[in-house]
């Protein structure tokens, strides 16, 4: 159903439609705005958020990498600890070989003194294999050290900038509130209402008519119709999305 809104002509004429449909596209712009700023608003503490789970997310991978390079420095000193220990008993049990008496105590001394030998050879490489991975950790922790710094600065000269630009959005807001309700004491009430209720349903509630068509859902408006939006002597809503017409060259953006 087609609605014409003409008990505003009467007192006021034209000139006070015009600039009522001026401050209406002026408010559908302000609203746009306003969306945009308060995405902003909501994008910038995700967009922190996530800078920071970045950096400690590369923290927490460094200090895996020094965990490790300690839990393997604590296995090389017990492996060479045990080293030192067995190389005492080999020490000992070569002092006895001196001091047996029978042929079968010797051989048994030699066999313990070559068992403890042949383990002993095994922990060195033992030893010797931590301390290859020990030193090759070190240089990957190294390199990783380095690059968590330059991304600390990097993150933090963009949590800065992020910063910044939040703040600018709550001034934007805020002035963007302010103009919203200046531009709503001068609408009617009607009007508001109505725009509200189309603005909850479509994303534009105020849209041109070009070529004798609305342009928010393209489709053909009734020739009468589109001569009524040319003269802007009356507020008409599109018959198909109910979406308020102007004609762009009627109305002043300023």
């Amino acid at each position: 159903m087609v609605h014409f809104f003409y008990a505003m002509e009467a007192p006021f004429g034209g000139f006070f439609l015009n600039e009522q449909l001026r401050l209406l596209r002026e408010l559908q712009d302000v609203d746009l705005q306003l969306k945009a700023v308060e995405a902003d608003k909501e994008r910038y503490p995700v967009e922190i958020k996530l800078l920071d789970e970045k950096l400690a997310s590369e923290k927490e991978m460094s200090e895996k990498k020094k965990e490790r390079i300690e839990l393997l420095e604590k296995e090389r000193r017990q492996k060479e600890g045990d080293l030192d220990l067995e190389q005492e008993r080999i020490r000992r049990a070569q002092s006895k070989l001196y001091d047996v008496k029978t042929n079968k105590e010797y051989q048994a001394l030699l066999t313990e003194i070559e068992t403890l030998k042949e383990i002993n050879s095994q922990r060195e490489i033992e030893i010797l294999e931590i301390m290859d991975e020990i030193d090759e950790l070190k240089k990957e922790y190294g390199i990783v050290e380095k690059e968590l710094l330059e991304m600390e600065d990097r993150i933090g000269a963009e949590k800065k900038r992020l910063e910044e630009s939040l703040g600018r959005v709550d001034g934007a807001l805020a002035s963007k509130k302010r103009r919203r309700t200046m531009i709503t004491k001068k609408l009617s009430p009607e009007l508001i209402g109505l725009y509200q209720t189309l603005k909850e349903k479509r994303r534009t509630a105020v849209v041109p008519a070009r070529f004798g068509a609305c342009q928010g859902c393209n489709v053909k408006i009734p020739p009468q119709m589109f001569n009524e939006v040319q003269r802007s002597e009356a507020i008409i809503v599109c018959p198909s999305c109910n979406r308020i017409l102007y004609w762009e060259d009627r109305i002043d953006f300023r």
